[in-house]
């Protein structure tokens, strides 16, 4: 097989017809167009990758009134690779965050208008197997003591006090995505799909995105 060709194929085409024309899977297609540095973006996704897709995504520094707002580009890149298409959404600490069709967001602070009002560390006022996709930015820091109230005003939000309730109302076969300092542990009932490190800029902390599937 013609490297060359395949990568020119993908960026003419699709990963889903290069799948069909060259007899491999579309992570092997994948891996083969990043160690040329031919990642054709748009079109990666994480349907059909057997082992965990890993990355650095450089963004920008967040722009918005409330402290603390997905990283710019961050969402675009996000919804690429899981493609939002016709998938219904959760957002947790969600804020002020702009509301899309088929988004929900979820925050403790009313004054912020968020679709449900609800302290996420509790449970959800949610039925089960609601979401397609479940996006989880909550506050923190290196001591988990002071981010929190300094920055939100709000009691600090131990690391895994979540997890449990955005698995519950996320959709079999569903995505639970967690942006944060750590690296999560596997939650019970998913796999493990992606960790990508997220940049923002000189001076800035980089962040990493834990993509689990739900499998039951």
């Amino acid at each position: 097989m013609n490297q060359k060709q395949l990568i020119q194929f993908v960026h003419d085409n699709s990963y889903e017809k290069a799948v069909e024309k060259f007899g491999l899977s579309k992570g092997k297609i994948w891996s083969i167009l990043k160690e040329n540095n031919s990642l054709k973006y748009k079109d990666v996704t994480l349907e059909g990758f057997k082992t965990v897709y890993t990355d650095i995504w450089a963004c920008g520094r967040p722009m918005g009134k409330y402290s603390g707002t997905y990283p710019m580009g961050f969402m675009k890149r996000l919804a690429n690779l899981i493609d939002f298409d016709c998938k219904i959404i959760l957002h947790l600490f969600s804020g002020s965050v702009h509301i899309l069709q088929n988004h929900d967001t979820l925050d403790i602070k009313k004054e912020l208008n968020p679709k449900i009002v609800a302290d996420a560390r509790g449970k959800f006022p949610i039925k089960n197997n609601k979401y397609d996709v479940v996006i989880a930015d909550p506050p923190y820091d290196s001591d988990w003591k002071v981010y929190g109230k300094k920055l939100y005003r709000t009691d600090v939000v131990k690391p895994y006090s979540f997890v449990k309730e955005a698995v519950r109302v996320t959709k079999p076969s569903g995505y639970i995505c967690i942006l944060h300092h750590l690296s999560y542990k596997t939650p019970e009932g998913t796999i493990r799909k992606g960790m990508i490190g997220i940049t923002t800029g000189p001076n800035m902390r980089i962040r990493l995105l834990n993509i689990f599937k739900k499998i039951k």
